[in-house]
Formats: structure tokens, C-alpha cells, sequence
């Protein structure tokens, strides 16, 4: 037995030390650290920066002067010469960039540091111009990426020109004073009409949550139900024991007695307020119940949600309110920056204490796809993981700090349908409606080279007339063009017939995630900006479709072709 076990500890041992990177084998990418500092904006009288890099070896073996390269993410357009002229800089695609040692870089011995200068074409006003993401890239192993052990962005100078930081902001903003905290009003956003009318209404786990007696004017609605139970859910939150609801009218005297009542006078989304020795909520939807009741969780003192107490007091107020603005929004990006499901739940939680009413998911980006499509796995398989690659095959690019190992928290990662469904349930209980957008035909790189690695696996495969199916890029289209953020292959092709059967196929998936959850769809955003000049230009998709459609007169009007489709 003890022989079996030797065998095993000795097989992981030369395990490990094949693990080790080739070219390499001794130093750790992880020992390395990094500092940024920006030097000088308009750099050469050029309206560009001048940058230093201080590459820092923290381990007890050598890095080499030369095998190796360090790959990061920019998001200016950097300079390939260094000032230094110790090394070099190459822009990869899109906000990727190498850094390679040049012949006098030499070997960096444990403990040392080396200073890089390099120019941004740009000026630095803030921390989110500078670069991130670095790893390390031995050139025996091209094909994996070792993350380094950080970046550390050295204090800006006061006098640095053009800078912007909170202590300027905060030094600009010197000047406004303060509201006094008594006077601040205790519901937010700022109702149509507030006044706090003197004392206090006390709450406890005795407090009953029911529908006011039945009149021609208040009568029981079924349809406020699923808020009583919100709001009875948020009170347990509070209090110690639990606050119950009822079906049945509060007692009479209503003392310390939340009552909901149905009134026909109020807007859509309108409620009124009232607190005196107990609470009144009016509305005459749920939504504007709703709402009601998330002011009536704003006047409990912050003290109560950090720990339960035994009973809390309420001031007493009369408020009456309706939205402004019919479409009240907050957008999140998860395609450059993915965010679990967990992440959106607590931030669709803000948005309801806001009684903000559509979440815009920006579900797709040139950086990722994270929606599951049926049929389609390769959108989330390649199109939702980042990581250092060569090709594009497996896996996105880094890109915005993500670093060179696929396993990472903002560059990898999906929604499945089960997901998304659960966030749309969520938001819908939140009166939240969720508008998913799906971009094209820019900002399509994930789509784009997702399509292109089934394509790849199909034709492989011997099924040609399977793989072009939902291919968006023409093989043969030798265009040249440039994005606002520097991607040079991100526009879907949209005069290839296998870029409407994605198109419907995405459409398609999204109605039956939206049915199968019982939640309204109205919209799909699907994008449209930034498509840049000199795409499609020289396509032999666009050459075939110009000459079958004489009001296409040049590649401009394939935008309106385009969503002249997706419309009709």
C-alpha cells in the first residue's frame, strides 16, 4: 500500500513540474507586479500622454531577457516605440496589446525592477485610461496566457494637467452645502407632494398588513395581493418575530395597522401615503401600490435594516405621488463586464426602492455574448468566456482587465435559460420590466466569431450546408475598417441570408424565454450604432445582394436594408 501511495505523490509531483511553462520553467508569472504612472498629457505639444511602466520581479528566481511577452488591455491607441527604447509595443485587436523586451531589457534578477515609458495617443484624465489585465506569454507556449500578480497605479500629481480625480471633484464641490438631515426628505425620488404632519406611527410583529372595509371607493382587489405579501416579506426584515398579512380589514382603530385600499381617482402608477397612528396606502394598480408601498420601506430608519428590532417608529406623513416620466431606466452592460445573476437581483432590488421600471440588459457586445440560445452553443461556449487566445477558436480575447486565464469573474460567464427566466420572474414581481438588447450589426464580435467557430466545427464535420446556416461574416469580404474601439472584425455581414436565420432564431429564443416565464415582452433593442466606415465594402455578399436590389446604391444603405428586414 505504501508503495501505491508513493507512486501517486510521485506522479503528481512530476505532474506539477510538467505544468510548469516551457521557456520559463522556473519563474512564476505571479511574482511579477506592475505599476502605471502617468507622466505628461500633451506629451511633444501632440495632445498625447507620456506613461511609465515599472515591471517588478516579488519572486526568488530570474525572469529572462528575452522568450517572453506581456499582453494587457488599453483602451487608447498606444505608440509601438518606447521612449525607453527597451522594449517594444504591438496593438493586437480591439483594447489588446503586447509588450516584448527589446535587446537591452535584460534579465530581471530577483528583486528588481525595470521602468518602460510608452505613449498613448491620448490624454490621461483618469485611472480608466491606463492599462490592466497583465499576463505573461512565454513564446514556447503561445497559446496560454499566466496571469501576473496585479497592477498598482501610482498617486496622480496634483499639477498633472487635465486630470481628473475625486479629490479635484470633491475640491470643485467644496462649495455646496450640506442639507441638514432633518430636513431631507424621507422619500425618494421627491414626491409630487411630501408633508410630515408630527409624530410617529409604531410598528411591531403585531402589525397586520390587510385590505380596508369595501365601499364604492375601496373595495378588497385581488390583484394587490402579491404586494401585501412584499411588503410583509420586507417588515420580517426589520422586525424581530414576524409581521403577518391578512385578507381580513385592520381593526378598526387601525393603530399600528398597515391598510391597503383601492382607489379609482389615482393614476396608473400614482398611490397616496398617509401615517398617522397607522399606515393608509392608496392606489389603483398594483405597480402604484407598489410604489406606495417601497416609500413606506424608505421612512424606516436605516438602523432597522441592519438589525431587527422589536418595534420601529415611523414619522407621520401625507403623501401623494406619481411617476413623471413614463420610462424610467438603468442599463447594465454585462457583454464587456459579466455580472452573476445574484448581481443583477441586487441591483434590480435598488431599482424598485428608485420605482424604476425598465431594466435595459445589454445582453451582447464585441467582448461576450451571455444569453444561452437554443441550437446555437457556441454563442455561449466561445462567445462567453474570455482568455488569452491566438485565434479566436475557443474562447474571446481578454479584454478590459479580464487577464490571459479563461477562468475569471468579469470576462467569463452566461446567463442559461433558467437563468434569465429567473431574473425576468424577479423584475416582473418588482414591476420592472426587462428590454434585452441584442447588438448589431456593430458591436457583433462575440456573435460574430461565435458563428464562425460552428462554422469550423460543421464543416469538419463534412455538413457544409449546416455550417453556413447562421454563418454572419463572408469568408471572402477583404474589407478594411476601424472601430471607435479599434476592432477591425466586429460587424456582422448583413447581406448574407444566414444572417436573418440568426437573427429569427435569437428572436425566437428570447419570445419563448419571456412566454415560458409569464412575463409581458414589448421590446428587443437591437443596437444599430457604431458601424464604421469602410465595412462591407469590398463583400462579395454585398456585390451579389447590390445587384438583386437596385435601391441599394452603396454599402450605406444596408442599414436600412438591414432593419428593414429585422421590422418587417
Amino acid at each position: 500500500m505504501k508503495y501505491f501511495i508513493l507512486a501517486i505523490l510521485m506522479a503528481l509531483f512530476f505532474s506539477k513540474l510538467s505544468a510548469k511553462p516551457a521557456g520559463g520553467p522556473a519563474f512564476n508569472a505571479h511574482d511579477l507586479s506592475l505599476t502605471w504612472e502617468p507622466i505628461q498629457n500633451n506629451y511633444q505639444n501632440k495632445g498625447q500622454s507620456l506613461n511609465a511602466l515599472t515591471i517588478t520581479n516579488n519572486g526568488k528566481n530570474t525572469l529572462p531577457a528575452t522568450g517572453w511577452k506581456l499582453f494587457f488591455n488599453d483602451a487608447g491607441m498606444l505608440l509601438p516605440n518606447t521612449p525607453t527604447g527597451n522594449a517594444t509595443i504591438t496593438f493586437i485587436n480591439g483594447d489588446l496589446f503586447s509588450l516584448a523586451p527589446a535587446a537591452t531589457f535584460g534579465e530581471l534578477k530577483p528583486g528588481a525592477s525595470v521602468r518602460v515609458e510608452f505613449i498613448g495617443e491620448d490624454e490621461v484624465v483618469n485611472i480608466t485610461d491606463g492599462p490592466d489585465g497583465f499576463y505573461l506569454v512565454w513564446d514556447s507556449q503561445p497559446a496560454q496566457g499566466y496571469n501576473t500578480a496585479g497592477l498598482t497605479i501610482k498617486p496622480f500629481s496634483p499639477n498633472y494637467k487635465g486630470l481628473i480625480t475625486p479629490a479635484i471633484i470633491y475640491d470643485q464641490n467644496k462649495n455646496i452645502k450640506d442639507i441638514p438631515e432633518a430636513q431631507l426628505t424621507k422619500v425618494f425620488p421627491t414626491p409630487v407632494s411630501y408633508k410630515e404632519t408630527g409624530g410617529v406611527c409604531t410598528l411591531t410583529n403585531e402589525t397586520l398588513i390587510g385590505f380596508a372595509n369595501s365601499t364604492s371607493l375601496y373595495r378588497r382587489r385581488p390583484d394587490f395581493e402579491k404586494e401585501i405579501d412584499y411588503l410583509g416579506e420586507n417588515l420580517n426584515k426589520v422586525l424581530k418575530g414576524k409581521a403577518s398579512s391578512t385578507p381580513a380589514p385592520p381593526k378598526a382603530s387601525n393603530d399600528g395597522q398597515i391598510s391597503i385600499e383601492f382607489n379609482s381617482i389615482l393614476g396608473p402608477e400614482g398611490y397616496q401615503l398617509i401615517v398617522t397612528k397607522g399606515v393608509v396606502i392608496r392606489a389603483s394598480t398594483a405597480a402604484g401600490m407598489f410604489y406606495g408601498i417601497q416609500s413606506l420601506l424608505s421612512l424606516i430608519p436605516p438602523s432597522a435594516w441592519a438589525h431587527p428590532q422589536k418595534e420601529i417608529q415611523i414619522p407621520c406623513v401625507e403623501i401623494k405621488d406619481q411617476p413623471r416620466f413614463a420610462y424610467r431606466a438603468f442599463m447594465l452592460d454585462v457583454g464587456r463586464n459579466f455580472q452573476t445573476k445574484q448581481e443583477v437581483f441586487k441591483i434590480l432590488d435598488v431599482m424598485a426602492l428608485y420605482k424604476l421600471n425598465v431594466f435595459h440588459m445589454h445582453l451582447t457586445e464585441d467582448e461576450g455574448w451571455r444569453l444561452q440560445i437554443p441550437g446555437l452553443p457556441e454563442l455561449t461556449e466561445v462567445g462567453g468566456k474570455r482568455g488569452h487566445t491566438l485565434d479566436t477558436k475557443h474562447n474571446l480575447p481578454p479584454s478590459h482587465g479580464s487577464g490571459g486565464e479563461v477562468d475569471n469573474k468579469t470576462g467569463s460567464g452566461y446567463y442559461t435559460r433558467a437563468d434569465f427566466m429567473e431574473i425576468l420572474k424577479y423584475a416582473n414581481k418588482l414591476h420592472i420590466m426587462v428590454e434585452p438588447e441584442i447588438e448589431a450589426p456593430g458591436h457583433a464580435r462575440a456573435a460574430v466569431k461565435s458563428m464562425e467557430a460552428r462554422y469550423n466545427r460543421l464543416m469538419a464535420e463534412g455538413k457544409k450546408e449546416e455550417a453556413t446556416k447562421y454563418l454572419l461574416s463572408d469568408p471572402e469580404d477583404k474589407s478594411v475598417y476601424s472601430t471607435a474601439q479599434y476592432w477591425s472584425d466586429n460587424v456582422i455581414n448583413v447581406s448574407l441570408p444566414s444572417t436573418y436565420n440568426f437573427v429569427e432564431t435569437v428572436t425566437d429564443a428570447i419570445i419563448s424565454m419571456y412566454k415560458e416565464a409569464g412575463v409581458p415582452l414589448t421590446t428587443i433593442n437591437w443596437g444599430g450604432d457604431e458601424v464604421p466606415r469602410g465595412v462591407w465594402e469590398k463583400s462579395p455578399a454585398y456585390f451579389a445582394l447590390k445587384a438583386k436590389h437596385p435601391e441599394i446604391q452603396s454599402t450605406a444603405d444596408l442599414w436600412y436594408y438591414f432593419y428593414g428586414r429585422i421590422n418587417k
